[in-house]
């Protein structure tokens, strides 16, 4: 008789068995044995339930799932002075399904093939030379709302040689890499990898390298290539206790297929300190992108001197050349820059004065056609504006993903493309899939201003304080003019100024307390924006730990009626009733609203955790509920219980 893990893995548990194998103590050569055994069986169930509704309907998703799973550890040797030592860990899963849409056909599925290792030999493990071989399987799982969850597996077999002894020790991998997904996801790729690299350091020198070959086949009817990457660094102290600094550094990488890509960055740097308190810096850097007939070409060289008085002033002067060329046309820029930095520690805390500097003028060649700006980097703060760099920008264009560039967000659901004056805005609304805090990168192509040369002049004073322990003060101002040399005025030259402030505050150790403030008065981007914030955190008796935390913004935009604004209020509290029994609850509250929608959020989370002996059990509980006045309304409702034993 048969029977089914779901019986069987709840009877090894309450049996309490336990059990562990040791092998002899090595006593010299030609010895063997088991190090280690051990095992380890588990239970986990997730329900979850969700609705969305909106202008178009109602949408109901269900899902309960159950997943078995049994997994193995073995650690071994074979002593010739450990000629060889090899481990593996393995575990199997029988995983049931059941899920319910509307609209849909139920569908229940059991999936037994749930199969992950990892097994690794190594070889001659003591010896100059080395060798490592492993195989690997292992499974992903990617879950977003009201789609099945998304699964792969993915399967690695390579080999790792260390060299220890070379005057650069290295490390050789090679790597056979398939990725096949499952369900709805059906990418699928197959990567063979190359790889050689080291790294030295010593008292004087720095030295690094990486070379990298791979050969990737691709799914879905797409067309494979070859990546080739190449890059290393080298840097040399020297001097009177080596105060002086050389840095040379090159990067190299070729992408052969369908598309055709190149490029090559060389960086040299050199550091020379004079005196004790004055130092110089030079540094050049050259760069080469190729994407099929069109090649970009960058020079940049720029130096600096710096002389510290007394370790209480700072100043420094420098200069920067740069010059670029690419198919649409070329730019070239030069400039200056000074700031003089006073520190100071005084009877009630510590001052700082920073003041800043810097000019220079960007001459910008006839342009034809569109240029292509990609990945560039932002940050979804709450109540800062997220304008995209340049201007005159098809809006169409626009694609905004994750730092990995894997995840594209939705263009009308994640965010909105906001043309303000002849910038861009990027608004993030509730309800987004960006998270706050989160950093994104954004593609865009916008069509060249006309030839034309400007010089920027900026200037900027900030002020600091901390008084002993308890506050923090921050106040600054800075003022950017652009002027038009030559060539035609597009009205995108700006004028502008800068006013912040921000204030902290630690009453006692347990509180947080504080505000912002900026007013950005411009002829293109005017806005200003205020926070407030408080932060609790208290700890009673070592068994509870407290913590509230409360933000609110606003924002106003000059021309524009409606300001927005938004605030978020939560708490948590874990208790450590013993040492073997934990419990955490978490409340959250949120509105925001914004010039294309408003909405209020709620959240409940709770948990509760057990170890006893070798046994583990959670619970998770955690609801969400989401309501907006043009955006669909959301509730999610997940429950989770985990088991698992150690035997």
């Amino acid at each position: 008789m048969r029977l089914h893990p779901a019986v069987l893995l709840p009877a090894l548990f309450l049996s309490g068995c336990q059990s562990s194998q040791r092998g002899p103590v090595k006593p010299g050569y030609d010895s063997y044995g088991v190090l280690g055994f051990n095992g380890q069986a588990g239970l986990r169930v997730e329900a979850r339930d969700e609705s969305r509704s909106g202008r178009n309907g109602r949408l109901e998703h269900s899902e309960l799932r159950s997943r078995e799973e049994i997994g193995l550890s073995l650690l071994a040797f074979y002593y010739h002075p450990k000629l060889v030592e090899f481990d593996l860990n393995t575990s199997f899963g029988l995983e049931q399904r059941k899920i319910k849409s509307t609209g849909a056909l139920e569908s229940n599925a059991v999936d037994g093939q749930n199969v992950t290792y990892d097994l690794r030999v190594r070889l001659f493990k003591d010896l100059d030379y080395s060798a490592e071989v492993y195989a690997l399987r292992t499974e992903t799982k990617t879950r977003q709302s009201f789609f099945q969850t998304s699964e792969a597996v993915v399967n690695e077999l390579g080999m790792n040689v260390f060299a220890r002894e070379w005057f650069i020790p290295s490390v050789l991998n090679i790597n056979h890499h398939t990725y096949e997904g499952r369900g709805l996801n059906d990418y699928s790729e197959t990567r063979d990898t190359v790889r050689l690299e080291g790294r030295r350091d010593d008292e004087s020198a720095h030295y690094q390298y990486i070379t990298e070959f791979n050969d990737v086949k691709l799914g879905l009817g797409s067309n494979p290539y070859r990546d080739v990457n190449l890059s290393g660094s080298a840097t040399h102290y020297f001097g009177q206790d080596n105060a002086h600094r050389l840095y040379n550094g090159a990067f190299i990488r070729r992408q052969t297929g369908n598309i055709t890509n190149s490029n090559m960055n060389l960086n040299n740097s050199y550091r020379h300190q004079w005196l004790e308190s004055l130092f110089t810096s030079h540094e050049f850097q050259f760069s080469t992108f190729e994407r099929d007939q069109s090649t970009t070409n960058t020079n940049n060289l720029s130096s600096s001197i710096s002389h510290q008085l007394f370790q209480s002033l700072t100043s420094t002067a420098g200069g920067r050349f740069s010059r670029s060329s690419f198919g649409a046309g070329n730019l070239s820029a030069y400039g200056w820059n000074a700031s003089v930095g006073y520190n100071k520690r005084t009877p009630i805390g510590r001052f700082s004065l920073q003041q800043t500097m810097d000019t220079y003028v960007q001459d910008r060649g006839p342009l034809q056609g569109t240029a292509l700006v990609l990945d560039e980097i932002h940050v979804n703060n709450a109540g800062d504006p997220l304008f995209l760099s340049s201007i005159a920008i098809d809006s169409a264009s626009v694609v905004v993903t994750d730092q990995t560039g894997l995840i594209i967000y939705l263009a009308g659901i994640d965010y909105f493309v906001i043309p303000v004056g002849s910038r861009t805005r990027l608004e993030i609304p509730v309800g987004s899939k960006i998270n706050p805090g989160q950093t994104v990168l954004v593609d865009y192509s916008f069509q060249p201003t006309p030839e034309q040369e400007v010089r920027t002049e900026t200037v900027g004073t900030t002020v600091s304080l901390g008084v002993f322990e308890h506050a923090d003060f921050l106040v600054g101002r800075s003022q950017v003019r652009q002027d038009l040399l030559d060539g035609f005025d597009d009205g995108t030259l700006e004028e502008s100024m800068r006013f912040f402030a921000s204030a902290r505050f630690y009453p006692t150790d347990n509180i947080v307390f504080g505000g912002e403030y900026e007013d950005f008065e411009s002829n293109l981007t005017p806005f200003s924006r205020t926070r407030v914030f408080f932060d609790y955190n208290r700890n009673f008796d070592q068994n509870y730990v407290w913590q509230t935390t409360a933000n609110l913004y606003k924002s106003s935009f000059d021309g524009d009626s409606r300001d927005e604004y938004g605030g978020s209020l939560s708490s948590s509290l874990v208790a450590y009733v013993n040492f073997n029994t934990q419990a955490d609850v978490r409340l959250e509250a949120h509105r925001n609203r914004f010039r294309t929608d408003d909405g209020t959020g709620f959240m409940f989370e709770a948990g509760y955790r057990k170890f006893f002996r070798s046994t583990t059990m959670s619970l998770q509980l955690r609801y969400l509920s989401e309501q907006f006045d043009v955006a669909d309304d959301q509730d999610l409702f997940s429950l989770e219980f985990v088991m698992s034993r150690r035997f």
